[in-house]
C-alpha cells in the first residue's frame, strides 16, 4: 500500500502551462497560529505591495478559517502564490478562488520543501515518534521519516513492527551522498526522499516492514486552543503578593466570575456547596462556604 496522495494543478513560471503536483492527504494536526501580539496583518495594505518578483507558490498544509475580513480562508492541499512575506503573517493569492489575504506562515509550505509530505515528522524526536508509533491507530507498517537527533542534516525512517514479543519500534538510519540523494543500504540510492519512501512502499527491500501508510498523529489540537486559556485581565482581583524574583513577583489572585448578581438568583444547595448562575460567556463560579452567606 502506498502513499496516499492527491493532484493538484500548479501553473510553471514561464511556460503558461499547469502541471500537477503531488500533496499528501494524511491527516495530521495543525501548530498553533503565529501569535497576534502585534497586528501588522491586520494594518492597513501600503501602496505597491506586489512589486515585480520571483512567483513564490506554497500549498496549504492545514485548514485556515478567518477571523478577519484580512485574512484568506484556505482548504488543506489548497496552491497559493505568496505576494508579500512579512513576518508570521504572509500575503497571498488563491489559485483556485483568486482571493487574497493573509494566511499564518506555519499552515503553509513551499511546493519543493518535504513539509507539504504527511510522513515527514522534521523536530520529532526519537522517543516520542517511538510514543506516536505505538498507537493503537497507527497499524504496522506506519512509518515517519524525522531529523537524526544526533547527526545533524541526516535522517531516520522509524517504522512499527511487530514480533512474537509485541509491536516494536524500528530506526533506520538514512545516509546522504555526497554527489546529492540518500540511501539506508548502499545497494538502493535514491535521488529524493519521496523516491526512497516509494521504493519501500512497494516493497520492504530489506527492512523490518514494507511501508504503508504515515504516522497518524496523536490528539489533534484544536489550533484555537491556546487562546481559549486567555482571560480579560479586569476579570482578576490581586489579593496579595507572595514574593519576587528574577522572572518577576507572584501573587495571590481570584477569578472573578461574576460582578453582579443576577435576578432572580439561581442557586443550588447540596451539602455545603453553592452555584452561582453566571453569565454565558464566563465559567460557573464554585462558592465553598460553611458560614451563612453566599
Amino acid at each position: 500500500m502506498g502513499v496516499v496522495s492527491s493532484k493538484k494543478q500548479v501553473k510553471e513560471k514561464g511556460r503558461g502551462q499547469w502541471s500537477p503536483v503531488k500533496v499528501s492527504t494524511q491527516s495530521r494536526e495543525p501548530p498553533p497560529l503565529p501569535p497576534l501580539v502585534v497586528f501588522n496583518h491586520l494594518a492597513p495594505e501600503p501602496p505597491n505591495t506586489h512589486p515585480d518578483q520571483e512567483e513564490h507558490f506554497v500549498v496549504a498544509l492545514y485548514d485556515y478559517m478567518t477571523v478577519n475580513d484580512r485574512d484568506l480562508q484556505m482548504l488543506k492541499g489548497e496552491k497559493l502564490q505568496v505576494l508579500k512575506e512579512s513576518g508570521d503573517w504572509w500575503l497571498a493569492k488563491s489559485l483556485v478562488t483568486g482571493r487574497e489575504g493573509y494566511v499564518p506562515s506555519n499552515f503553509v509550505a513551499r511546493v519543493e520543501t518535504l513539509e507539504v509530505e504527511k510522513w515527514f515528522f522534521r523536530s520529532i524526536s526519537r522517543k516520542d515518534a517511538e510514543r506516536q508509533l505505538l498507537a493503537p491507530i497507527n497499524k504496522v507498517g506506519s512509518f515517519l521519516i524525522r531529523e537524526s537527533e544526533t547527526n545533524k542534516g541526516a535522517f531516520s525512517l522509524t517504522v512499527k513492527d511487530a514480533t512474537s514479543q509485541g509491536e516494536v519500534i524500528k530506526h533506520y538510519k538514512i545516509r546522504s551522498l555526497d554527489e546529492g540523494g540518500y540511501y539506508i543500504s548502499p545497494r538502493n540510492t535514491f535521488p529524493t526522499l519521496q523516491a526512497l519512501v516509494q521504493h519501500y512502499s512497494n516493497k520492504g527491500d530489506g527492512l523490518c516492514q514494507k511501508l504503508t501508510q504515515p504516522c497518524v498523529s496523536l490528539a489533534p489540537q484544536n489550533p484555537w486552543a491556546q487562546d481559549e486559556w486567555e482571560i480579560p485581565r479586569q476579570s482578576l482581583r490581586m489579593v496579595r503578593k507572595l514574593g519576587s524574583g528574577q522572572f518577576g513577583e507572584v501573587w495571590m489572585g481570584e477569578y472573578v466570575a461574576c460582578r453582579e448578581p443576577l435576578t432572580p438568583p439561581s442557586i443550588l444547595r447540596h451539602r455545603g456547596l453553592r452555584i452561582c448562575t453566571v453569565y454565558p460567556a464566563s465559567l460557573e463560579r464554585l462558592v465553598r462556604e460553611k458560614g451563612q452567606r453566599l
